[in-house]
């Protein structure tokens, strides 16, 4: 290609004396010889633009170049911030295709669909395809409620303090944790590792049944025996029970720090008569004849409700699933709903036991 290196202006190019270039000349006579310096110039300029693109071409040798990933591959993962990522070009793909899909409307829907794409190929980065569990409430999540009955015909005395062993206690003589034809309880609260037994109070009191967000909250003129649920006790514990001895507000349930959540029925929750309560009740009304006799486990189904849904992730990671870790995360993180809270919990090709907490990152998909 020939480089323009000569004077390419309209003065230089027209016979001389054809047109007037002096101070005087006209306003249309400057005004095109303008335009054409300008044209020429741009013409140049582009024409310098493609020889020095091809002349470089030509001469440099980019076979010792090495790319690692297709340029368009790289574009689209910055441009969709994930350019750290450090898989293969056909595992981005994969990942790219994830994040700018149309989503539809169901969180869960749109959580399963992920789930499926990271236990396949080429990713295959969960043994078979993980689960979802979700739900509507946060159960009480408290070890034991300290509370025993006697089906006595008279008032009974006050059981003397006993020795709390973890998750083993048994009720005092002449007491019982069942609560069926009961006529008295008694309501406990721990004290120098030893559970402190309240005066007996007759079933057939009227209890108020409160629910409260903290200690703050409990309620300032109550009745001995009353009782309120404390979402959150500043202990760590959520949905512990309190109840009111006729002097002080005492905690009825056990720590839970170390014990974990009575999601499942467990046996020693505490016994919720249903329908007499209106706020300690099951949401499912057990039968009125065999080993329930019309109670059922507060702990695991409890309407008594102090958050919003939770959804907890269950997968077991291969290897590759586990070094891509902070992917996963990233994907469910564009995935989670603003109000609510996810967990993901792992294990790695069957091993260990591990969770996380996918927070809000913001974004809208």
């Amino acid at each position: 290609m020939i480089l323009f290196e000569n004077d390419t202006s309209f003065r230089a190019l027209t016979a001389p004396g054809y047109f007037d270039f002096s101070d005087s000349q006209s306003e249309d006579t400057a005004k095109y010889v303008a335009w054409f310096d300008a044209l020429t110039e741009y013409i140049k300029a582009n024409a310098t633009r493609f020889d020095n693109f091809f002349r470089l071409w030509k001469t440099c040798d980019y076979s010792v170049c090495t790319i690692n990933r297709t340029p368009y591959v790289e574009y689209l993962l910055r441009y969709y911030g994930l350019q750290w990522f450090n898989g293969n070009d056909t595992d981005a793909v994969k990942i790219i295709g994830l994040v700018s899909r149309s989503y539809v409307q169901s969180t869960i829907e749109n959580i399963q669909y992920l789930l499926l794409a990271l236990s396949e190929v080429p990713l295959s980065w969960t043994n078979g395809i993980a689960q979802i569990a979700s739900g509507g409430k946060k159960p009480a999540i408290f070890a034991e409620n300290l509370i025993i009955f006697s089906n006595s015909g008279s008032l009974p005395a006050t059981p003397a303090p006993q020795v709390y062993p973890d998750k083993s206690w048994t009720a005092p003589a002449g007491w019982t944790k069942q609560p069926s034809s009961a006529t008295y309880l008694s309501r406990g609260y721990l004290s120098a590792g030893n559970i402190v037994w309240s005066a007996p109070i007759s079933t057939a009191t009227a209890f108020l049944y409160t629910t409260v967000a903290n200690i703050a909250g409990l309620p300032g003129s109550p009745s001995t025996g009353d009782v309120a649920l404390v979402a959150d006790d500043s202990s760590g514990d959520y949905g512990a029970v309190y109840f009111y001895d006729g002097s002080v507000w005492r905690k009825n349930s056990t720590p839970n720090s170390y014990q974990g959540s009575v999601g499942q029925v467990d046996a020693r929750a505490v016994f919720a008569p249903d329908p007499d309560t209106t706020q300690v009740t099951s949401s499912i009304q057990p039968p009125v004849s065999g080993p329930s006799q019309g109670y059922g486990i507060y702990g695991s189904l409890s309407t008594f409700e102090i958050g919003s849904l939770q959804i907890f992730i269950l997968a077991d990671l291969t290897t590759e699933g586990n070094n891509n870790l902070s992917i996963i995360m990233y994907l469910l993180r564009k995935l989670k709903p603003t109000i609510d809270r996810m967990f993901l919990n792992y294990s790695v090709n069957g091993v260990g036991e591990y969770q996380v907490e996918i927070f809000d990152s913001g974004a809208v998909i």
